[in-house]
């Protein structure tokens, strides 16, 4: 069931920032002249960049393995890929991010400069909040409480919103990194 409703949220996940890049793209085209790509086409699931965006893509890139976490304190206790479930062996769990636990009551923080790609409302306990660095996307997942709007100019470990302590007093914050609509180990993007 777990596996289903992260297969579900991926999903919208990607066809969302399919969106934002059709969008975009033709934002850019109108205040260029050009035309934006046709949807369906591999051109169209790309950011077309503006010189601006291209500063900001390579700079990410630049920094990766180098990144702050999404949490001031925390440990990874869902790496990302495929793994074996921990508790029936014979089963396999994907995970498209990371998981980071960290203290009850932590807030979740931009991990480089960006702006508010879009918030997303999951669940009423479940908020996500999509940074775009060019053609690169952060989005942090199970989130309470957002302190940032779509649009907004974020800076490096500026709070974005507050992780969600369930039940049993656990905050677990899914960070993932992609860039356009292809998913990223977040691993190798931070600084472990």
């Amino acid at each position: 069931k777990k596996q289903k409703e992260a297969k579900d949220i991926d999903a919208k996940i990607k066809k969302l920032i399919a969106a934002e890049i059709a969008a975009a793209n033709k934002r850019n085209a109108a205040k260029s002249g050009t035309t934006a790509p046709k949807s369906g086409t591999t051109a169209a699931s790309k950011f077309v960049l503006t010189a601006e965006g291209k500063v900001a893509s390579d700079n990410f890139k630049a920094n990766k393995g180098k990144l702050p976490w999404p949490v001031a304190k925390g440990y990874v206790s869902l790496k990302h890929g495929d793994q074996p479930h921990p508790i029936h062996k014979n089963l396999t769990i994907h995970n498209s991010g990371v998981e980071i636990s960290t203290e009850p009551g932590s807030s979740a923080r931009a991990v480089f400069g960006g702006e508010v790609l879009q918030v997303q409302v999951i669940s009423a306990n479940n908020k996500a909040v999509y940074i775009q660095h060019g053609d690169f996307i952060t989005v942090y997942l199970n989130l309470s409480s957002v302190s940032v709007s779509k649009g907004q100019k974020v800076s490096i470990k500026q709070n974005i919103g507050r992780i969600h302590t369930d039940s049993s007093g656990k905050a677990v914050i899914k960070f993932l990194v992609l860039q356009n609509t292809t998913t990223l180990n977040p691993e190798t993007w931070l600084s472990m």
